[in-house]
């Protein structure tokens, strides 16, 4: 199902966006948040490795010096 949402733009880039009529300013701007959430999601797993790698080195160095 497909939602509606409403965004505001400065009137200089909605003038740009006017000269260009042929461009499907919708499709733009779905593929441009699902890059972005895309981003945020890439990010979140990197940290949640960088933590797990971490903790494993912690847990490691406290094996081996006891």
């Amino acid at each position: 199902m497909t939602r509606n949402i409403t965004i505001g733009l400065d009137e200089k880039t909605k003038k740009e966006m006017g000269k260009y009529p042929e461009v499907n300013w919708s499709e733009i701007a779905r593929k441009a948040i699902k890059k972005y959430i895309a981003s945020i999601e890439a990010s979140k797993r990197y940290d949640v490795a960088v933590k797990s790698h971490e903790t494993r080195g912690t847990y490691r160095q406290k094996t081996e010096n006891e």
